[in-house]
């Protein structure tokens, strides 16, 4: 249901040119934004052509291996991108998702407290950051981190289980189950 609308407009572009590269992105995107991790598999080599020419597919690609759990070929992946995009957004979260495989919370930790400064209203990041620092069990930035979330966007539904996690972790039971509770009545 949540991704019908992007089907009807992805059906439109293919009428277009299903064989350009931005347009194997975009289904390569929806695939993984879908978790249809099969389907994506079952492409072939011939969705990842064209990385020289449009780099993005190698983001894809990396996320694609991230899942299948190939951390090295993922960040192979990630080293070919062209060096003035290697430390975009997207290319910053995936090796934070390589580090986090690895266990390695403190460093996907530094890296994502550079990339909220950088993009300080990117929304998914700070929520990637907040999820990050509890993995870290980071004393110095969790409630800081979560502070500065909650004066900014307030208890939205999408930190609501990162701020239960938290709720438990300083013995506030019954805040906690207040936001078990308002979690629960949002998604169903």
């Amino acid at each position: 249901r949540r991704y019908r609308a992007f089907g009807l407009i992805y059906d439109d572009i293919c009428k277009l040119s299903r064989q350009e590269p931005y347009v194997r992105f975009l289904y390569a995107q929806y695939l993984l934004q879908k978790g249809d991790i099969f389907k994506l598999q079952a492409q072939g080599s011939l969705l990842w052509s064209s990385t020289d020419i449009f780099w993005p597919l190698l983001l894809a690609q990396s996320a694609l291996a991230i899942h299948l759990n190939c951390c090295d070929e993922a960040n192979q992946l990630l080293n070919q991108i062209p060096l003035p995009w290697r430390h975009c957004l997207e290319s910053v979260r995936l090796r934070c998702r390589i580090y986090e495989r690895n266990q390695e919370f403190h460093s996907s930790l530094s890296l994502l407290l550079d990339a909220v400064k950088r993009f300080p209203q990117h929304l998914p990041t700070r929520i990637h950051l907040l999820d990050v620092a509890i993995k870290a069990r980071s004393q110095e930035h969790t409630l800081p981190i979560l502070n500065e979330f909650l004066d900014k966007y307030g208890e939205c539904l999408e930190v609501l289980t990162l701020l239960s996690q938290i709720r438990l972790l300083q013995n506030r039971n019954a805040d906690a189950r207040k936001v078990i509770l308002r979690n629960r009545v949002w998604n169903s």
